[in-house]
């Protein structure tokens, strides 16, 4: 990735980017993957750009999908915003089921979401912003179930956090 990528970003001028698969915080690998160094790279240009990361706590990756080779922290999902126009209220991040599973390997063993509740500075209205990356499987059957579990997981936070906030608005982006 290079400045004009997060230029682009820049020039949409969200006050919320939700992205998936993005985080030189926690991304690590032994096999020193070079498609995967643009991920060191994209934090900076942000944050030039006025963006800052949410940093939820990131859930443990659990054994067994570490024990199969997935490098830690691949698929984050991580949630950068304007902190001039937003505060951070809350946030967290959470891996699917499928995640200790381990069922693809590699292509579906981290998959997650992070959440994040905002306050727009200059109104106080809040709302809640999900991004999220869903299990992946190349057999088509097992793909779709492993989806529906995590899009139920997402949904029961969601519920979660309408009872802790009624009636927020919630965005769900991935």
């Amino acid at each position: 990735i290079e400045m004009k990528e997060a230029d682009t970003l820049k020039d949409i001028d969200a006050d919320v980017l939700l992205l998936q698969e993005v985080s030189a915080k926690v991304f690590t690998t032994a096999k020193g993957d070079k498609d995967c160094q643009w991920h060191e790279r994209l934090d900076p240009m942000l944050e030039a750009h006025g963006y800052t990361d949410t940093n939820p706590v990131i859930a443990p990756l659990p054994k067994s999908a570490a024990d199969a080779g997935n490098p830690e922290g691949v698929n984050y999902t991580p949630i950068f915003y304007k902190a001039d126009v937003l505060d951070l209220i809350d946030c967290g991040h959470k891996f699917y089921g499928s995640v200790a599973m381990n069922p693809d390997s590699f292509l579906s063993s981290s998959k997650s979401y992070t959440w994040a509740l905002f306050e727009r500075k200059t109104t106080g209205k809040r709302f809640v912003a999900f991004s999220t990356h869903l299990t992946y499987h190349g057999n088509a059957e097992t793909g779709n179930r492993l989806r529906t579990e995590d899009a139920n997981d997402v949904i029961a936070k969601m519920e979660e956090l309408e009872t802790l906030y009624p009636g927020i608005p919630m965005l769900l982006m991935g």
